[in-house]
């Protein structure tokens, strides 16, 4: 009736605790884990025993270490949503204008869940970043990436870690798509 308990293995525990912050969007897609001394204090893990955790994440294709330059959350989506939904895109203005069409339904809808779950660091942060794209204007300066990380913080603060998937995909094909328009 009764099945034996497995004890967890501390790696597995930590591939859990770094998956669920993921899951959450506290870790978002292209930000860059602390130093690995760092990471092993405040896990209370030796260093060993995190690469381990780190080699399994990123053997699932969630995180990438880079030698010499630290380990990064990797896009969930990065491939098996952009690759198809690029093809579908890529030459077509019904496409484009149903990627538009989803981005403002999807967007309107982030916007009230950040609204509810908000940090005061990312209000500075939208904040700040209003100010440089109202300087960028200004001075006739590309503000795209602004835009782009004003949405981007607004999905983070959503806490929904699919969302922040999503969006950073949805804004990959909205470059994808100017980057062809201007070639």
């Amino acid at each position: 009736m009764f099945q034996p308990i497995k004890p967890k293995r501390v790696t597995e525990e930590i591939v859990q605790q770094i998956k669920d912050l993921i899951a959450k969007g506290t870790l978002a897609p292209g930000k860059r884990f602390p130093p690995e001394r760092e990471m092993a204090q405040q896990l209370a893990v030796s260093r060993p025993t995190l690469r381990e955790a780190i080699q399994v994440l990123e053997h699932v294709g969630m995180v990438q270490s880079m030698q010499g330059n630290g380990t990064y959350v990797r896009e969930v989506g990065e491939r098996s949503l952009r690759d198809p939904l690029c093809s579908l895109i890529q030459d077509s203005h019904h496409g484009i204008v149903e990627l538009a069409e989803f981005r403002t339904a999807i967007e309107s809808w982030a916007a009230g869940l950040a609204a509810e779950r908000i940090q005061c660091r990312d209000v500075s942060l939208l904040k700040e970043i209003l100010g440089e794209m109202e300087e960028g204007l200004r001075t006739g300066k590309s503000i795209h990436h602004l835009d782009a990380e004003f949405h981007l913080t607004i999905a983070r603060a959503t806490e929904n870690g699919i969302y922040c998937h999503v969006a950073n995909t949805v804004f990959y094909l909205f470059a994808e798509v100017t980057r062809l328009s201007h070639q």
